[in-house]
């Protein structure tokens, strides 16, 4: 987690950064590995044997090696998730810095709202969801909720 702090990744070259350290990676193939040559031995194995009931203490040893990868890819999968969320987090505004430049506070009531039959939602007027659009400043919500792009 050192890596993530963010004084760390603005002093790096941002093309160098990756979701996953070489551990992780390390420890994903490892993983694979070890399901890989559980399940190539319970294949081996069950192949030569003649009772169903010999078969299946070896088809449940090659279960064991499925849940092996899938867990290995899992770990993998979600480590990489976690240290882009770090990183996200870390680099982006997020929504209390946006209200803190006044962007966008759930108690004000200007708005500006597209100009069309049905809308339900109210944005801001920075809203990409609305740009290029004929728009008109409201007053008031109507009932309406924020869209989700002006929620974030």
């Amino acid at each position: 987690m050192d890596e993530l702090n963010p004084a760390a990744l603005g002093r790096r070259d941002q093309t160098k950064w990756h979701p996953w350290r070489a551990d992780d990676v390390t420890r994903a193939v490892l993983g694979q590995l070890v399901g890989g040559a559980l399940m190539v031995a319970s294949w081996f194995e069950a192949s030569g044997q003649v009772t169903v009931r010999g078969e299946l203490t070896w088809v449940n040893l090659g279960l064991v090696g499925l849940i092996v990868c899938g867990v290995s890819n899992a770990v993998w999968l979600l480590q990489g998730r976690r240290n882009v969320g770090t990183a996200r987090v870390l680099l982006l505004p997020g929504p209390a810095t946006a209200t803190a430049a006044g962007l966008f506070t759930e108690g004000s009531d200007v708005r500006v709202t597209v100009k069309a039959p049905g809308v339900t939602m109210f944005h801001r007027p920075d809203c990409p969801l609305i740009q290029g659009k004929p728009t008109v400043a409201r007053g008031a919500r109507n009932n309406r909720v924020p869209c989700q792009v002006c929620q974030a």
